[in-house]
């Protein structure tokens, strides 16, 4: 393996000459070995070994690289089938597995494969909502900024019929099981069974009206409707 030169002995010179150094492993199709890729940067670099061991590190934590894979970050997206995987999730947040295979038109195992190794570099991230499916999302559509019910809102957005209810509680009237099923003209067992789950995940509210006999009126939380807002602009294209 051909030499390469660092400027200077700073951390900044031994990350970069690690990155140049895991270029050339990777352009020649070898596994990165972290304990190998250490002997060569002592060998070549005149600096403390601490020095190498903080870059090695630096380049894990910040998912340059990851231990037994041939592909760096940077050259993830340069196979097709990864980058339709990306581009899949990244439109629609939220979106399953199966959707993507449906789409794709491809093998389960190859796409299987390719998404671990997006997941492996946190390219793309998961959440289970439920037992049948994991919902996927990028990195720009995280917990910290999105909250866990954020994220639930853009899974659910994906089922039609849950959209249609989220859509309509969005405004400021609350809704009976039969006021929804007569409006999206599907059947009250149908309403009912979303119903159950969005209350479940504390997304909606429910209060008990008498007028003439009780009836459970449903209507979404401030905090959920800000949020279902901000979902609804960004499946929309608005990124802002």
């Amino acid at each position: 393996m051909s030499k390469v030169q660092v400027s200077s002995t700073n951390d900044n010179s031994v990350y970069t000459y690690l990155v140049e150094l895991c270029r050339e492993i990777t352009s020649s199709n070898q596994l990165i070995k972290l304990d190998r890729l250490y002997r060569i940067a002592r060998r070549e670099l005149d600096v403390d070994s601490k020095c190498i061991i903080q870059g090695i590190q630096q380049l894990q934590d910040n998912l340059v690289i990851r231990q037994n894979s041939r592909l760096m970050r940077e050259d993830l997206l340069d196979n097709e089938t990864r980058r339709e995987i990306y581009a899949l999730v990244k439109l629609n947040p939220g979106i399953t597995f199966n959707a993507i295979r449906k789409r794709m038109g491809r093998g389960t195992k190859v796409l299987l494969w390719h998404l671990e190794v997006l997941q492996e570099f946190d390219c793309i991230h998961s959440m289970s909502f439920d037992r049948k499916s994991n919902a996927l999302f990028t990195r720009d559509i995280a917990k910290g900024e999105w909250e866990e019910t954020g994220l639930y809102l853009f899974f659910m957005y994906h089922n039609e019929t849950t959209k249609q209810i989220l859509d309509l509680l969005h405004g400021d009237k609350s809704f009976s099981v039969k006021e929804l099923a007569r409006v999206m003209e599907v059947t009250r067992q149908a309403v009912d069974y979303q119903l159950k789950q969005l209350l479940e995940r504390g997304i909606i509210d429910h209060f008990t009206e008498k007028v003439g006999r009780r009836v459970r009126r449903y209507f979404l939380p401030r905090r959920v409707k800000h949020l279902y807002a901000k979902v609804k602009r960004w499946m929309l294209g608005d990124r802002t």
